[in-house]
């Protein structure tokens, strides 16, 4: 093989390398109506709102279990138009490593589109997934944790280059909490007392929005609509 040819061809296999890691970690939201139409399986991949399970071939029915599950759950997968079976798993998880493995009719198999493997307590080779960020699942605003009180309120915008939140829980001061940048998507997490609070985004100082997360929506004492949030 000619040098040239050969310094091409491992050029080639880098990019593919880092272009796979790339696409296993998203920061977007993933259409789930999509999901029907997926024709590739791939390893999991993590978007905003959840983590992709992947599985493409012949089969009557396949399981997804796994130590995020506590091994408790057999969890059946779709079936899209094209092959692929699927699970889009929505709940947050924190940093760390998981296990998993697929039941594919009555056969437990490991992923065969993940490289990563490693064993368990029994010495059984099982497929793994790496968290090394905790995963909030932004499939609804605000995201509430009940034991803190942390209320984590966000927004997708790509073209803002700021945005404030303002409500009860500050005297509707418009700008004393900015939220903070990550990709297209905003947050901030406030730690609010038990209650229920009216609140608005302000977008670059001159639009107010609604938070189209939140379908709780009421009237603020001014007589203007706001979001609604209920904190236990």
């Amino acid at each position: 093989m000619k040098k040239g040819v050969f310094f091409l061809l491992i050029i080639s296999l880098i990019s593919s390398m880092l272009f796979s890691f790339d696409t296993n970690t998203s920061l977007i939201n993933l259409d789930e109506n999509q999901l029907i139409h997926l024709r590739d399986s791939s390893a999991p991949k993590i978007y905003k709102n959840g983590i992709l399970f992947t599985y493409k071939g012949n089969a009557k029915v396949v399981y997804l279990s796994g130590s995020f599950l506590n091994w408790e759950k057999l969890i059946p997968m779709s079936l899209s138009y094209f092959g692929v079976w699927y699970y889009f798993h929505k709940e947050s998880l924190d940093v760390g490593q998981y296990l998993y493995k697929y039941k594919v009719d009555n056969f437990w198999i490991l992923d065969p589109m993940n490289p990563e493997i490693a064993r368990d307590y029994y010495d059984q080779s099982l497929s793994l997934l790496k968290i090394e960020k905790k995963l909030i699942i932004y499939d609804r605003s605000p995201v509430i944790n009940s034991k803190t009180k942390e209320c984590l309120f966000w927004l997708e915008n790509k073209t803002a280059s700021n945005i404030y939140i303002y409500g009860d829980f500050n005297n509707w001061n418009p700008y004393q909490f900015r939220l903070t940048r990550d990709g297209d998507f905003w947050t901030i997490s406030l730690k609010l007392e038990s209650g229920r609070y009216g609140y608005r985004f302000i977008v670059d100082f001159d639009k107010e929005l609604l938070d189209p997360h939140n379908d709780n929506i009421k009237l603020n004492s001014q007589n203007e609509p706001c979001s609604i949030v209920y904190i236990p």
